[in-house]
């Protein structure tokens, strides 16, 4: 009878090493794994064809995500087999792009993802150094209009000695090598430190031919959100357009015609434009200055201000990956005083670096 017991507890011990050790009929599925791959994973800015390749192992599900979205209209494309390629095509832009491409295979609650990026090249840009200009300037097109938005900038003028700067948009007005300027037509803000106290005034200017002429009743103030476009009217004159939409007043120009202020429906002539004309140029420009006080190259002190960041960039022609662009800071006596960061498609600013 013992013999029989040690041979009953063997046998015990057997069918429990059994079943803590699974056979192989009922081993563990093998977790899903997903393999993603672009080509080529950078583009030019004139945009192009990218490949992207993806497949799975051990999966019943997969989900391809683009941040931002890469489809037509956002829609998620379909994936029979979990396995394939798909040609996405880029269009041309104007500021560098990236996106995030995530690829997920799915099966029995357990999941894999593997992540590429595609990226876009932006427009080649040249850093450009100016006595007075710090802002952006394209070329290459004859230009028909030009706008953009900004906030009138805050100046320290805890310094008793006078200081300014100039915020503006406008076409022309780029000096060229052995070629001189050609006509500027330009409007904007002024902003100056006189007394310890800052004054801003809104002005326009046909640069050479007829000196600033600023806006009388016009008040403007730091913080005031500002609006201003040069254009080409349909009659074929030109016009600038100041507006401070803080407070909905406008300083008008036409040439051929006169200049003034509008508030609402109502306009108050200030001044003839009778003898204003205008031609359009080959570049458009968004500018802060360190500007001359009169017609000659005596500027102010460039004042210390709050970063001047302009939004809602418009020009006609549009501004394209082939358009020349020029990041321009002031530099003086070999001191960087102000300069802007890069062109996002939100726009850039301007900051005061001295």
């Amino acid at each position: 009878m013992r013999f029989c017991g040690v041979i009953l507890a063997l046998s015990v011990l057997s069918a429990t090493a059994a079943a803590h050790h699974p056979s192989s009929a009922a081993a563990v599925t093998p977790a899903p794994r997903a393999r993603l791959s672009i080509a080529p994973s950078v583009l030019p800015a004139a945009g192009g064809v990218a490949v992207i390749s993806f497949a799975v192992a051990n999966a019943t599900s997969c989900r391809l995500v683009a941040q931002p979205s890469l489809w037509p209209r956002g829609r998620r494309p379909a994936l029979p087999g979990c396995a394939g390629t798909l040609r996405v095509h880029v269009g041309a832009t104007t500021v560098a792009r990236t996106w995030k491409v995530s690829f997920t295979a799915a099966a029995g609650g357990r999941s894999a993802t593997a992540a590429e990026v595609l990226r876009q090249q932006a427009p080649v840009e040249t850093v450009e150094k100016s006595s007075n200009w710090s802002g952006y300037v394209v070329s290459g097109v004859r230009f028909t209009a030009v706008g953009g938005e900004w906030v009138v900038p805050r100046l320290d003028c805890s310094s008793p000695r006078p200081s300014g700067v100039g915020s503006w948009v406008g076409i022309g007005g780029l000096k060229r090598p052995g070629k001189g300027a050609p006509p500027l037509l330009q409007t904007g803000i002024r902003s100056e430190c006189l007394g310890g106290s800052q004054t801003n005034v809104a002005w326009w200017e046909d640069f050479p031919v007829n000196a600033a002429q600023d806006f009388t009743n016009f008040p403007v103030s730091a913080g005031d959100l500002v609006d201003a476009s040069v254009f080409e009217t349909r009659s074929g004159a030109w016009a600038t357009k100041v507006v401070d939409v803080t407070t909905g007043t406008s300083g008008v120009m036409t040439t051929g015609g006169s200049w003034g202020v509008s508030v609402g429906s109502s306009f108050a002539a200030e001044g003839s434009a009778n003898d204003v004309s205008y031609a359009g140029a080959d570049t458009a420009e968004w500018i802060v200055e360190d500007y001359a006080r009169d017609r000659t190259e005596h500027r102010v002190p460039l004042a210390v201000f709050t970063p001047v960041r302009f939004t809602k960039l418009v020009s006609s022609p549009g501004v394209t990956p082939h358009t020349r662009r020029m990041r321009m800071k002031i530099v003086q006596h070999g001191i960087t005083l102000s300069e802007p960061t890069a062109l996002a498609t939100s726009g850039f600013a301007v900051a005061y670096t001295g």
